[in-house]
């Protein structure tokens, strides 16, 4: 795996700030261990006996479980080395989307965009927005690249991808009965904040 590192990184950065167990009435996920649901363990049951001998309670999800659930349910699922090897900024804001949302919600905001990029397909196809990422997706953003410019195409992205996920954060947040995620809505919006910040100030606002 090329980027075996900075996945690293990215899904400890996740644990660190999820650490250890919680059950937090104010959570949506119920249950969770090192920032990994109770539902997304249990749909992953017969795996993590089956690798780990995992007791089934979320007090005994260890670090390795942890991890394992990360890089299986969403770095892979989301063909993010292959993202990496565009912009690693791009991959781990659709890492971090998807660990709030679902691994479908990151992949289809990026293919609306790229839909909204290609000047009546002129550039390339209209893609399909099924909030599956393959060959067609991954074609389309060399094309976005090959059009504008690396450093352009993907600053672009980068600051759309966060923007819609922002955007994403406020809905739930609104939407969400008592008012539950407002806890959490002021550190979901400043990584996406910082996201955009760090990439606009390494490669600058991409001309018209």
């Amino acid at each position: 795996m090329p980027y075996e590192v900075f996945a690293k990184e990215c899904i400890v950065a996740e644990t660190s700030i999820e650490a250890g167990y919680v059950n937090d009435p104010d959570d949506l996920g119920k249950e969770t261990n090192h920032g990994i649901t109770i539902g997304l363990a249990k749909k992953n049951n017969t795996a993590l006996y089956t690798k780990f001998r995992w007791s089934g309670k979320m007090i005994d999800l260890t670090e390795e479980m942890a991890y394992w659930l990360y890089k299986y349910e969403f770095w892979d699922k989301l063909y993010l080395d292959d993202v990496c090897s565009r912009s690693k900024s791009l991959a781990r804001t659709m890492f971090r989307w998807g660990l709030k949302s679902g691994d479908s919600r990151p992949v289809t905001a990026l293919q609306e965009t790229l839909n909204c990029l290609n000047n009546k397909a002129a550039y390339w196809p209209e893609l399909v927005v099924d909030g599956w990422f393959g060959k067609r997706t991954l074609d389309a953003i060399d094309a976005l690249i090959k059009k504008r410019g690396r450093d352009a195409a993907m600053t672009f992205l980068v600051a759309q991808t966060n923007a819609d996920q922002m955007a994403f954060f406020k809905h739930i947040t609104l939407v969400r009965p008592d008012e539950k995620n407002e806890r959490f809505y002021w550190g979901w919006g400043l990584r996406s904040i910082r996201e955009v910040d760090g990439y606009i100030g390494k490669y600058g606002i991409p001309k018209v």
